[in-house]
């Protein structure tokens, strides 16, 4: 019997043991640090795609893992704008994106032409947010191991 590893991706790789019906466990991989950017198409409150996306990253971030940026693209750019003002029984999605950045370093983006067509402009953004264009967004693809997609 034997273990035989095979690497699909960076990361960990499942253990797959030949046998005959014998379910003898292999010997635990070393953790990956994986580096994620985040792809967040929906705006706050009307979907659930913001706050799924927040509870990701922090997850992510709580296992070790790193959380590159957050694009925000269509109605997604929403989210970073300071002209929410909750009633204070509800969550301040744009203060925990803000909050994000400020204790993990985590960049939140806003694809600029989304940013236009709904009139939204560096001077109403969040702090640690930027407005800049796709190419972030490719850039934010290849520098990172995964890009998950939040929204439709």
């Amino acid at each position: 019997m034997y273990c035989e590893y095979i690497p699909v991706s960076p990361l960990p790789a499942p253990c797959i043991r030949a046998s005959n019906d014998n379910k003898e466990k292999c010997p635990e991989t070393e953790k990956t640090t994986v580096r994620i950017g985040i792809l967040l198409k929906q705006g706050p409150y009307n979907h659930q795609a913001s706050d799924t996306a927040y509870k990701f990253a922090e997850a992510a971030i709580r296992k070790g893992h790193t959380v590159e940026a957050v694009f925000l693209y269509n109605d997604g750019v929403i989210n970073a704008t300071r002209l929410m003002d909750p009633p204070r029984d509800d969550r301040n999605i744009a203060a925990r994106w803000s909050e994000l950045n400020n204790r993990h370093g985590v960049e939140i983006l806003a694809c600029i032409a989304a940013s236009k067509r709904r009139g939204i402009s560096e001077d109403i953004m969040i702090k640690g947010s930027a407005i800049c264009g796709l190419g972030a967004l490719t850039e934010l693809a290849v520098r990172c191991d995964r890009l998950l997609t939040f929204g439709d």
